[in-house]
């Protein structure tokens, strides 16, 4: 009896040393791990997706989970997968120390990729997309454009960017273009992005400060107060001077008194229980906005033929290469296009032989 109990508990132990081994190789390696999108587009307007990720697991660490036939524990699946939507796809390659776990389905058509996008941009919102494929014949070669609209998260923020910076340097600071700092120096440079970069924290804080303060005249949360000082039909009307008061009031947006700047705004400290000790913008941000915006997904597009026009992305080795982030779903849709061309054996065929006639004929009469 003693024997038996004694490999139990060996084995009991060995499983919650491998689950222990998991939940700490799973914070480092799904933190740095890298999340591709890879797009197929068919001549017959067909298509395939698939998505893909790597962790970094020691063969030891393979062997145990093994051992303990715990295999679920290779996949440690990163926060903007959704494996419910491709999971009857699930393939998984051991290379090394990497597992990389690919999702992968057909469609008949481009127009349904869209449709079944495996991507979270966080708890409670998923990537959306809109993909279409136009065909166009033009004799000796047919011409290819593929369309892919990721549709903006700019919803999210009450106030717009665009209320923050020009246009231009939102442009520049969200997607890339236009270039604001050619032909400077890097001093020149860094400061010009400085400027940009304090007045995008100075756009995402003040919507973080007007989310918490709309959360704080919920129902629920505001009967919590003893005493308010105004009602609470009275407090919604006085959100947005409330959020320009304080940060107005503040040197330092991430070293904000929340509790001062409501005691003095009111003349009441009834707000004081509400209000967390630790509380700080930085925070907020990164629990309010932190996961959509850390959204960084490499997409590649493969094409029917040879590629002519790449669009925003550039080409390489026949498959072009997409930067697709939350930050540039920020202030707009983010649109990747590429146009390939498929030559037409068949017409160069048929043109020779009508040349070769057009020359018999001539010929012949003579």
């Amino acid at each position: 009896m003693k024997t038996r109990i004694s490999k139990t508990l060996r084995k009991q132990l060995s499983i919650a040393a491998v689950i222990f081994t998991a939940s700490m190789l799973s914070a480092s390696s799904c933190s740095n791990n890298s999340v591709r999108m890879h797009t197929t587009v068919n001549s017959d307007g067909s298509s395939v997706r698939e998505i893909s990720y790597s962790n970094v697991l020691p063969q030891t660490y393979r062997d145990s989970v093994a051992e303990a036939k715990e295999e679920w524990l290779l996949n440690h699946i990163p926060a903007h997968v959704d494996t419910a939507i491709f999971k009857r796809t699930e393939v998984t390659f051991i290379t090394s120390d990497s597992v990389i776990t690919t999702y992968r389905k057909e469609f008949s058509s481009v127009d349904q990729i869209g449709e079944e996008l495996p991507m979270k941009l966080n708890e409670t919102r998923h990537l959306k997309s809109h993909a279409s494929l136009t065909k166009r014949f033009k004799w000796f070669y047919t011409e290819y454009t593929f369309t892919e609209v990721f549709e903006s998260i700019s919803d999210e923020f009450r106030h717009s960017v665009y209320e923050f910076l020009p246009k231009d340097e939102v442009e520049y600071w969200f997607t890339g273009q236009p270039n604001l700092v050619q032909g400077m120096n890097g001093a020149e440079a860094a400061d010009k992005t400085a400027l940009i970069g304090k007045a995008v924290q100075m756009w995402l804080y003040y919507n973080c400060l007007c989310k918490y303060v709309e959360e704080l005249a919920l129902p629920q949360n505001y009967e919590k107060m003893a005493e308010p000082p105004v009602s609470r039909e009275r407090f919604i009307e006085l959100q947005d001077s409330l959020c320009k008061y304080i940060v107005s009031s503040a040197e330092e947006l991430d070293k904000i008194d929340l509790k001062k700047c409501f005691r003095e705004f009111f003349q009441s400290d009834a707000f004081s229980s509400q209000i967390d000790e630790d509380w700080k913008l930085s925070i907020v941000a990164q629990l309010m906005y932190g996961e959509m915006l850390e959204l960084s997904v490499p997409y590649t597009l493969t094409m029917p033929g040879k590629i002519v026009d790449a669009g925003m992305g550039s080409c390489q080795s026949d498959t072009i290469h997409y930067p697709l982030t939350g930050e540039r779903l920020v202030p707009h849709n983010y649109t990747i296009t590429a146009t390939s061309r498929v030559t037409n054996v068949w017409a160069y065929i048929v043109a020779i032989l009508i040349v070769g006639i057009a020359i018999g004929s001539f010929v012949w009469k003579r």
